[in-house]
């Protein structure tokens, strides 16, 4: 009983460490980033690998194994306010029967069995999980330019890899709003994707961060 008491008391310590945190998360993301290969392959889903919410949790497990917190939130910048978006819609659909912006459809409509657990999982968990992790450090003139190499990354092979038709990413279309869709929108969605995303959720992230920061102050000052 003293032995399991005093590996369970390491054990936490050992958790405590940031390091040992980043290497057992990305643990988790590539364990993570198998499910969605391995579901993707059971449904005959290939093409859907190109989506940034299928294969970042490869990136988010080598940033975490390296602790490259910039390009953590460099990526948390490009997927955050989509899997937010997304997470709405699906919880829209799942209490209330009706879609806000109809991204989720596909969960409720098509017949992929237990495996449709898998694009749940990685929209609640992959940005949110690398946020948590990371919201204290301070995001940087880095974190934007890692987000803008990735969209780079992410246009070039959705155009090169994918169907058009597939609209994978939102670059043929505006997800859940095609009527929105203008003239020349697949050309300027780098531009778009980077500043009425990326930029956006940046400042998100630094207005969490200064709050975090803030209230740390708060309470060091009363325990003082």
């Amino acid at each position: 009983m003293f032995k399991f008491k005093k590996i369970k008391k390491e054990s936490i310590l050992w958790l405590k460490i940031e390091k040992n945190q980043f290497i057992c998360l990305g643990f988790f993301f590539l364990i993570l980033q198998f499910f969605v290969i391995w579901g993707n392959y059971m449904t005959d889903r290939y093409d859907v690998f190109f989506w940034f919410c299928n294969h970042t949790p490869l990136f988010f497990a080598f940033a975490f194994f390296l602790g490259k917190k910039d390009v953590i939130k460099g990526l948390i910048n490009v997927g955050f306010l989509g899997q937010f978006f997304w997470t709405l819609d699906f919880l829209s659909k799942l209490i209330f029967n009706s879609y806000i912006f109809k991204v989720t459809n596909y969960i409720f409509e098509a017949d992929n069995g237990m495996w449709v657990l898998v694009p749940i999982g990685i929209h609640v968990f992959a940005t949110n999980l690398a946020f948590l992790f990371t919201y204290k450090k301070k995001p940087t003139i880095y974190t934007a330019f890692y987000s803008l190499i990735y969209i780079i990354f992410l246009y070039a092979g959705t155009l090169t890899y994918t169907l058009a038709e597939r609209n994978v990413n939102c670059i043929m279309q505006i997800c859940g709003a095609t009527s929105l869709t203008f003239n020349n929108y697949t050309n300027f969605w780098p531009i778009i994707a980077f500043f009425l995303v990326a930029m956006p959720t940046q400042g998100i992230q630094y207005l969490v961060y200064k709050l975090t920061k803030k209230n740390d102050k708060t309470n060091k000052t009363k325990n003082n």
